[in-house]
């Protein structure tokens, strides 16, 4: 990894933020939290030199999920929370979904299933919209997330009933709810 990163830092600096989140994800899926943030916050840095709005927000995004899986539920809501405002700004469609799956699967780990499941309905709906999907990388985690706030709902219809919920709301409600829940 480190042959790759300095020949990334010779580089254009959209090469090594790309090669830099790719390690920080890697981290990620090896469970390796500490790993991840630094890669994460040196992304982060990376994308606040270069003025990209929707780096810097990709950047909060991943590094709440690493604060999540690390057991911090305010600093995560604060990253998240923060991402979703920037992509609310840069009006960025898969990453307002992205962020409010994120903020789902952070109110079901505080044992908030009823929240959750509206946020995962509202951002279900959101990449129905724009066609977008979840990579397969992603998709395990999801399904397992989705799964434990369908069984803290305590019974399908309650879970249903919320996710309708949830893709009903246009995306300032939602984002509005997502912010205040």
């Amino acid at each position: 990894m480190t042959r790759s990163l300095e020949k990334a830092a010779e580089g254009d600096p959209k090469e090594r933020v790309a090669a830099v989140n790719g390690f920080g994800a890697l981290g990620f899926r090896q469970a390796d939290y500490v790993t991840a943030r630094e890669y994460f916050e040196e992304c982060l840095a990376i994308h606040r030199e270069m003025g990209d709005r929707q780096g810097i927000a990709s950047s909060l995004n991943n590094l709440g999920s690493v604060a999540r899986q690390q057991g911090d539920s305010a600093g995560a809501r604060a990253l998240i929370a923060e991402s979703l405002a920037i992509k609310r700004e840069t009006g960025d469609p898969y990453g307002n979904a992205y962020s409010l799956e994120g903020l789902a699967a952070l109110n079901e780990a505080m044992g908030a299933p009823l929240s959750a499941s509206r946020l995962w309905g509202a951002a279900e709906r959101l990449f129905k919209e724009i066609g977008a999907s979840l990579t397969n990388k992603e998709e395990l985690p999801h399904e397992q997330q989705v799964a434990a706030s369908r069984t803290a709902q305590k019974d399908d219809a309650a879970y249903d009933a919320a996710c309708a919920q949830g893709r009903a709301l246009r995306l300032e409600q939602v984002i509005t709810y997502a912010l205040e829940a």
